[in-house]
Formats: C-alpha cells, structure tokens, sequence
C-alpha cells in the first residue's frame, strides 16, 4: 500500500486508501478498514507464471477557502475538520483524529483541506472560544468554555441538516468554500437551573440546546456551582433547552462537582422551547423531584 509523504498537509496529492476511511474505521478494530480497502484493490491471480502489476497513484481532490468574521477580518489559526457524507445519508466528520493532519487557517484566514477521494464532503469549523492572556512575569492565563463552541458549515450553515454537499471527484480542487463566523447576528443564552419544590438553585447538572425539530445536539455545557449556566454566541431560531443529570451535590466533598460527582438528590430531565431572537438571559428552568422509588407490597399470607 503506497502512501503519499506526510509532512505537510498541503503536499497531500495522492490517494490512499487510508484516505478514505473514517475514524470509527481507522481506530476500531481493524476490521472494517481492512474490508474497506480489499474492497478498493484491484485483484491479481498469481498461477504459477510470473506476473506483471501496474501501480496507478490517483491524485485527490482538495477543499479550499476562508474563515473570517462577518467584518471581514480572518478567523486565523482555527482548525476547518472535513466531513464525508455516508450512503446512508448521515455526515461524519474526522474531528481531533489526528489524521489526516490537522490544518490550521494562516494569517489571512485561508486553509486547503486536500487528499481527498471520490466523494460527497462539507466543511466544519468552531468559533474559537480558548482564549490566552499574558501577564507580568511571561505568566500566562487561559480561558475556555468547553462545549460552548459556536459551530459553522460550509454554505454558511449552523445545523448539519441544512448542509450542502460538495462532491468531489478524483483531481478536483474546489476553491472558494468559505465559512464565515456571524458575530453581529449571535446572541448570549443564559439562566439557572432551580428545583421546582423550593426554588434553591441546583449545583450539578448538564444543559443543551438542541433543534427544535431534529432535536440533535448543538452545545452543550455543565452547571457553575451556582446554578446558572451560559451559552455565548448563538443563531438566531428556535431551540429546545434540555437540563438532564441534574441533581445536589455536597460541595464540601473534594471534586464533588466533577466528572463523576456523588449526588445527595437527583431530579428528573427538564425541556422547555424557547426562541432566539436577542440575547435571552433571566431564564429560570425548573426540576422536579424524582419520584421515590417504592418496594412493591409482599403478598399477605393465606
């Protein structure tokens, strides 16, 4: 199997069969990358006399374009992620996989995803939310809010379903796929998550903005201990807030509010539909109690 140098993402010419396997293929267990590629070569029957075998590299396609904000000024250093549309309909997308190698937007917002075989793809970036400031001393500080990423597609789209898919076949390069980054039309969402018998703010909980319709999730952040959450940066339309995994926690208990957190009550899922149209702050998403399990009665003796 013959494999084009990897050095630079942008020497990328040639076809690989690796090049088109996604990453459930690439890191599972091996098993369906190998049916995958057997599927691609092309078959020789050796029977005794010698046979001659021709090797024909394939020059791939490439994605090209710019990130920038709606002013004009470039998105630099944000990292554009390929998606490959299945037969089945559904997109998937090669996201901190490490392979390909990852490109990043240069210092006038332009990328070039290229190596690309015979396909459907869209393009897919995040508004960068990490944000690093310097202090005396060269100390530096970071700044991030996990989950709370605004998402972009190529076509100008926030939501997969809206996608338009660019098909490419062998050699083709498509130029002119850019994404840009609307910060004048993104609005903050914002509130606490409260329990519904007495109003305390609960401290441990995860929150969603889903489709209204399809109902997939676009972000997606955890609770502040005071049970207020915060979405930055969102389009304008309808959305469903989904709260789930809520519950209190004993903030006294160390990592209490982290990844795996001992719950002194839980309460059950909440969804409420609400429109984006400016910022929307003040929201107040109420839980109940989950119901008390009960012991089914033993039967009285005859």
């Amino acid at each position: 199997m013959l494999d084009a140098p990897r050095t630079d993402p942008y020497e990328r010419v040639y076809l690989s069969p690796l090049d088109a396997l996604t990453s459930e293929e690439r890191f599972g267990d091996g098993s369906k990358a190998i049916s995958r590629i057997q599927a691609q070569a092309e078959k020789i029957v050796v029977q005794g006399a010698p046979v001659r075998a021709d090797v024909h590299l394939e020059r791939g396609g490439s994605i090209s374009g710019v990130i920038r904000y709606d002013d004009g000024s470039p998105a630099t250093g944000v990292t554009p992620h390929r998606m490959v549309m299945q037969e089945d309909g559904k997109w998937v997308g090669d996201f901190y996989s490490g392979y390909p190698p990852e490109v990043t937007t240069d210092d006038r917002g332009h990328y070039r995803i290229s190596g690309l075989a015979k396909g459907k793809y869209a393009v897919r970036a995040e508004l960068p939310t990490t944000q690093m400031i310097q202090g005396l001393g060269g100390s530096n500080d970071n700044h991030s809010n996990l989950g709370d990423a605004l998402v972009a597609y190529s076509g100008g789209v926030f939501r997969e379903k809206e996608i338009k898919p660019i098909e490419i076949s062998p050699g083709d390069e498509v130029d002119g796929v850019d994404i840009v980054f609307p910060i004048d039309s993104l609005h903050l969402v914002s509130g606490t998550v409260v329990a519904k018998t007495d109003g305390h703010p609960i401290n441990n909980a995860w929150v969603s903005l889903l489709d209204a319709e399809t109902k997939d999730t676009l972000r997606r952040t955890q609770l502040e201990e005071d049970g207020s959450f915060k979405f930055n940066y969102v389009p304008e339309g309808p959305y469903a807030l989904l709260t789930n995994h809520a519950g209190d926690v004993d903030r006294d208990v160390p990592g209490a509010l982290k990844w795996n957190p001992t719950f002194l009550k839980k309460y059950q899922d909440a969804t409420i539909q609400i429109e984006v149209k400016n910022d929307l702050t003040g929201l107040s998403v109420q839980v109940a109690d989950q119901p008390v399990a009960t012991t089914p009665a033993k039967p009285s003796a005859p």
